[in-house]
């Protein structure tokens, strides 16, 4: 009677222990597609994240030239560092390590090529020629929340993961925004 307990127990441990890995390798396959999806430009076609376009103010990038966007998020490149979830099994949160082209430094090296031209179909032309071949990068871990909905996890976007998709920008113009203020109420103040 003791061995069929103890047989009973390993099985419903095993069982306990292989859902929460089914679960995890779940969360982490619906992350896998869902960022694959976003570096091939399509963040509507099923990709499992929660209203981006709301977050960001389009479909990532900030560069108004689908055809950019698209070569430039097919050059991001990630690292799944952690999973996590929550005891109700549908709340959970991953981190994540993003190799992205430094848009910025990529802007300011065509911009300086073009000896102060201010076209910007040639603009948009240097920029995809640098993005072809060797460019800066930048490396930066986010963390995003995770929801399971309609059986699958779902990222919800953040300003980190908006500023990877942008290449940096949304971080720079940002920080402009900032300078600009504190600018404008230290005038104020005086």
């Amino acid at each position: 009677m003791k061995h069929i307990i103890k047989v009973i127990t390993v099985f419903l441990l095993s069982v306990f222990v292989l859902s929460g890995c089914k679960n995890e390798d779940q969360m982490r396959d619906d992350i896998n597609y869902t960022l694959k999806e976003i570096c091939a430009g399509r963040f509507n076609n099923g990709a499992y994240i929660y209203s981006f376009e709301n977050e960001t103010g389009n479909n990532g990038g900030l560069i108004n030239d689908e055809d950019i966007n698209r070569l430039f998020l097919s050059k991001i490149k990630y690292k799944i560092n952690s999973l996590s979830k929550e005891n109700d099994n549908k709340h959970g949160a991953a981190t994540i390590t993003f190799t992205f082209p430094d848009l910025l430094g990529i802007l300011d090296e065509a911009a300086g090529e073009m000896n102060n031209e201010a076209d910007t179909e040639a603009l948009l032309s240097l920029v995809a020629e640098k993005l072809q071949g060797d460019f800066e990068k930048k490396k930066q871990e986010v963390s995003v929340d995770m929801v399971y909905a309609q059986s699958h996890w779902y990222i919800i976007p953040n300003a980190d993961l908006s500023n990877v998709l942008s290449g940096g920008l949304l971080e720079y113009y940002s920080s402009l925004g900032k300078k600009y203020i504190e600018s404008k109420t230290e005038g104020e103040s005086r």
